[in-house]
């Protein structure tokens, strides 16, 4: 009988310093994620944005170098009607092309974007002790950042004064990138905006209504690929 008592305290002494090494452990685990989260992260956040808005831009560059040709010009994109006395009517934008050339770019971009490897971010292991004296201190520690991101596009067109009875008629395709960078322990989206010129002259006297696909003057499309 005292054999069975003494394995039973035994076993119940065994199974308390488990239990107890369990939750020691977990207290440790939800210790360092909230010291990464208050200290590390914000860091490691900033860093990463730098170095995907950098991506994102090289990828849309390259996608535009490779959508809009040299040799487009404004007329491609822009019918202008006069009267008898070669006064302007109507400047009206030819959207079906310019919607073409839109979505090639939103494509294109997003097969770019698509293409961006899983990166990495290196920080000094000094930077983990959340002390501004010891951040730049120690060997380098990669942390892998995984950006998966959407590109939608839209149009708009702009007048701008630059003289005496002179305007300045741009016509740009906006871009705008979202990028969703999965950390760690976090997933944190990125915006990025880049404008690009398709095209623009300069148009000598009154300038009048201009139509994008029969609507106001400077109305947008929202075109997704």
């Amino acid at each position: 009988m005292k054999r069975i008592t003494k394995a039973l305290k035994k076993r119940k002494y065994l199974l308390t310093k488990i239990i107890a090494f369990f939750i020691v452990l977990t207290i440790c685990i939800v210790g360092c994620i909230s010291y990464f989260k208050g200290n590390v992260l914000p860091l490691v956040i900033t860093l990463s944005e730098a170095t995907v808005k950098g991506l994102a831009i090289n990828a849309i560059n390259n996608a535009a170098h490779m959508v809009l040709d040299s040799e487009m010009s404004y007329e491609d994109f822009v019918t202008i009607t006069k009267d008898k006395d070669d006064k302007i009517q109507m400047i009206q934008a030819n959207t079906v092309k310019i919607n073409r050339l839109t979505r090639d770019l939103a494509n294109l971009g997003q097969a770019n974007i698509e293409k961006i490897e899983a990166t990495t971010v290196s920080l000094p292991l000094g930077a983990f002790t959340g002390s501004v004296v010891l951040s730049d201190l120690g060997p380098d520690v990669k942390i892998p950042l995984l950006p998966i991101g959407t590109v939608i596009c839209d149009f708009s067109s702009i007048f701008e004064e630059v003289g005496i009875n002179q305007t300045r008629h741009s016509i740009f395709i906006n871009i705008n990138t979202t990028i969703s960078l999965v950390l760690p322990v976090s997933s944190v989206p990125v915006n990025i905006t880049t404008a690009i010129l398709v095209c623009d002259n300069i148009i000598v006297g009154e300038v009048p209504n201009f139509y994008f696909n029969n609507g106001g003057n400077g109305d947008n499309l929202d075109l997704t690929p």
